[in-house]
Protein backbone atom coordinates (compact mmCIF):
# COMPACT_ATOMS: atom_id res chain seq x y z
CA UNK A 1 0.00 0.00 0.00
CA UNK A 2 1.28 3.44 -0.49
CA UNK A 3 0.69 4.31 2.95
CA UNK A 4 3.93 2.73 3.60
CA UNK A 5 6.21 5.40 2.49
CA UNK A 6 5.25 6.58 6.01
CA UNK A 7 7.31 4.01 7.60
CA UNK A 8 10.05 3.63 5.04
CA UNK A 9 13.60 4.61 6.54
CA UNK A 10 15.26 6.78 4.21
CA UNK A 11 18.60 8.11 5.71
CA UNK A 12 17.81 12.18 5.49
CA UNK A 13 15.37 12.82 8.16
CA UNK A 14 13.89 15.66 5.27
CA UNK A 15 12.62 12.77 3.01
CA UNK A 16 11.05 10.76 5.67
CA UNK A 17 9.41 13.95 7.10
CA UNK A 18 8.40 15.47 3.25
CA UNK A 19 7.04 12.23 3.10
CA UNK A 20 4.94 12.12 5.72
CA UNK A 21 3.48 15.57 5.40
CA UNK A 22 2.77 15.18 2.10
CA UNK A 23 0.72 11.84 2.72
CA UNK A 24 -0.90 13.27 5.84
CA UNK A 25 -1.79 16.70 4.12
CA UNK A 26 -3.39 14.23 1.10
CA UNK A 27 -5.08 11.44 3.81
CA UNK A 28 -5.59 12.64 7.06
CA UNK A 29 -9.38 12.11 5.99
CA UNK A 30 -9.12 8.78 4.78
CA UNK A 31 -9.94 5.96 6.41
CA UNK A 32 -7.76 3.91 4.82
CA UNK A 33 -4.58 6.19 6.07
CA UNK A 34 -5.96 5.75 9.57
CA UNK A 35 -6.47 2.21 10.15
CA UNK A 36 -2.82 2.29 8.81
CA UNK A 37 -1.71 4.66 11.66
CA UNK A 38 -3.24 2.56 13.70
CA UNK A 39 -1.73 -0.62 12.83
CA UNK A 40 1.55 1.15 12.12
CA UNK A 41 1.36 2.30 16.28
CA UNK A 42 2.31 -1.53 17.13
CA UNK A 43 5.46 -1.82 15.44
CA UNK A 44 7.20 1.72 14.61
CA UNK A 45 9.68 3.47 16.54
CA UNK A 46 8.73 6.03 19.76
CA UNK A 47 9.93 9.27 17.24
CA UNK A 48 6.97 7.67 14.50
CA UNK A 49 4.61 6.77 17.28
CA UNK A 50 4.76 10.51 18.38
CA UNK A 51 3.87 11.63 15.05
CA UNK A 52 1.46 8.81 14.18
CA UNK A 53 -0.33 9.95 17.66
CA UNK A 54 -0.10 13.76 16.50
CA UNK A 55 -1.60 13.07 13.22
CA UNK A 56 -4.68 10.48 14.75
CA UNK A 57 -5.86 13.99 16.65
CA UNK A 58 -5.50 16.13 14.00
CA UNK A 59 -8.21 13.28 12.15
CA UNK A 60 -10.37 13.90 14.69
CA UNK A 61 -11.31 10.20 13.98
CA UNK A 62 -13.04 8.73 16.67
CA UNK A 63 -11.81 5.32 15.79
CA UNK A 64 -8.55 6.12 17.03
CA UNK A 65 -9.43 6.38 20.80
CA UNK A 66 -9.33 3.53 21.88
CA UNK A 67 -5.92 2.28 20.46
CA UNK A 68 -4.10 5.90 21.79
CA UNK A 69 -5.94 5.68 24.96
CA UNK A 70 -4.09 2.38 26.01
CA UNK A 71 -1.07 4.39 25.12
CA UNK A 72 -1.36 6.15 28.41
CA UNK A 73 -0.12 3.19 30.18
CA UNK A 74 3.09 4.26 28.64
CA UNK A 75 5.67 5.58 30.93
CA UNK A 76 7.42 7.99 29.09
CA UNK A 77 6.14 11.38 29.75
CA UNK A 78 6.18 12.68 26.21
CA UNK A 79 4.35 10.15 24.78
CA UNK A 80 1.53 9.84 27.34
CA UNK A 81 1.38 14.25 26.84
CA UNK A 82 1.29 13.56 22.85
CA UNK A 83 -1.72 11.42 23.45
CA UNK A 84 -3.76 13.27 26.08
CA UNK A 85 -3.31 16.02 23.45
CA UNK A 86 -4.49 14.01 20.37
CA UNK A 87 -7.64 13.05 22.66
CA UNK A 88 -8.17 16.85 23.07
CA UNK A 89 -8.39 16.83 19.45
CA UNK A 90 -11.10 14.12 19.09
CA UNK A 91 -13.22 15.29 21.44
CA UNK A 92 -15.04 11.98 21.87
CA UNK A 93 -17.22 11.97 24.53
CA UNK A 94 -15.36 8.75 25.88
CA UNK A 95 -12.14 10.84 27.00
CA UNK A 96 -14.23 13.12 28.96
Amino acid sequence: MFFEAFTYEDKDYNVRTDAFETLKRSYINDERFVDYLLESLKVVTSIKRLEIIETLGESGNPKSVEPIIKLLENIDLELRTSVIQALGEIADKRVL
